[in-house]
């Protein structure tokens, strides 16, 4: 039997224990500068409107310019066009700078090749990894339908962004597919149920979904106007998780969830499994605590009386104009920004873990 003192000295030891488990545990970022990699002025390549890592060189940053799919090496600044036109928007299937899309809005890898989601087509395309040769992964052309079937027989009304689980190559891939969202596996396009972006009365912005990412448990994230939202396939599936109220305050620095309002999320990424990177339209990146349920901005809320054409400087004092797409390695934030001239620009901002 244990006496009263060594109960209460038991109960010390777990307490000091739980104290430094939580201590451990909890992840702290420390954000540093932001700089300008590259300024699609001296090129003039227009917006960057999806940014992915090349699964082939870790140095390569894969970048949806428009009409075009752009490798830019974030060591020696390198870069060249991997298929498409920039300037030319079209349908034509090809090898390389022959082929031709309408609006690129995402890439994902599978299995030897990057799959896009080629907009105003109404198509997923593929490149070949080795021979730059593109195709039909899903869809057909200018055909607007949301018909779910095989890869062949499925058809988009207008696919606004692609993401996949990298860390699976089983898992399934998620499109934006107007107002809902689609699901793709062994070779099935099915339409989520539940999935309609009206479900979360997005005020003004409740015409469809603007951001789409993956969170840690493998669950597809949507963004629209004012909201973001989890999506779950369990039960008969739908929205289980909202963050952001459409009258909530815009540009709120350590808020809560239940107070926040977003400015058209644009793009979404998780730097860790707790931490939600949020870019807006209005041009702030904002980041999302999942576990204590705050926000907080990175950048300058007055950003907007300020021009784009500044180089380097304290991630606080920094101006972006929009922030288009997101990409996170080990060390980087890797911005796809777009100049008020319309230009590309691609930035990264340091972060530590620790």
């Amino acid at each position: 039997m244990l006496n009263r003192h060594c109960i209460l000295k038991l109960f010390y030891i777990l307490a000091h224990v739980t104290i430094i488990f939580h201590c451990y545990c909890r992840v702290v970022i420390r954000f540093g500068n932001v700089t300008t990699l590259w300024h699609g002025i001296t090129d003039t390549i227009p917006r960057i409107s999806a940014l992915e890592q090349s699964q082939r060189d870790p140095d390569i940053l894969l970048a949806a310019a428009e009409h075009a799919l752009i490798t830019f090496n974030k060591t020696t600044g390198e870069k060249a066009i991997l298929a498409g036109n920039p300037y030319q928007s079209g349908y034509v299937e090809g090898i390389g700078i022959a082929a031709r899309f309408d609006h690129i809005t995402g890439i994902v890898h599978l299995k030897g090749k990057y799959i896009l989601s080629d907009e105003k087509n109404r198509l997923l395309r593929s490149i070949d990894y080795i021979s730059n040769q593109t195709g039909i992964f899903a869809g057909s052309p200018h055909i607007r339908a949301s018909t779910d079937g095989t890869l062949a027989k499925a058809r988009f009304a207008l696919p606004l962004g692609i993401v996949k689980d990298t860390t699976n190559s089983d898992s399934p891939i998620y499109v934006i597919d107007d107002v809902i969202l689609r699901k793709i596996q062994f070779g099935f396009v099915t339409t989520l149920p539940n999935s309609h972006s009206g479900r979360l009365y997005s005020s003004n912005y409740n015409n469809g979904y603007f951001s789409l990412t993956i969170g840690p448990a493998g669950d597809p994230y949507v963004g629209t106007g004012h909201v973001i939202a989890r999506y779950s396939e369990e039960d008969e599936g739908g929205f289980v998780e909202m963050i952001g109220i459409n009258n909530g305050k815009v540009n709120c620095d350590s808020c809560s969830f239940a107070s926040v309002k977003f400015e058209v999320v644009q793009s979404l990424r998780f730097i860790t499994p707790d931490h939600l990177l949020i870019g807006e339209l209005g041009g702030q990146l904002q980041l999302l605590n999942m576990t204590a349920k705050t926000v907080s901005q990175l950048l300058d809320p007055d950003r907007r009386s300020q021009t784009t054409t500044r180089h380097a400087g304290h991630y606080r004092r920094f101006q972006i104009a929009t922030v288009q797409s997101i990409f996170v390695d080990s060390s980087y934030i890797f911005i796809g920004d777009q100049s008020s001239q319309g230009h590309g620009v691609i930035r990264q901002m340091e972060y530590k873990l620790g």
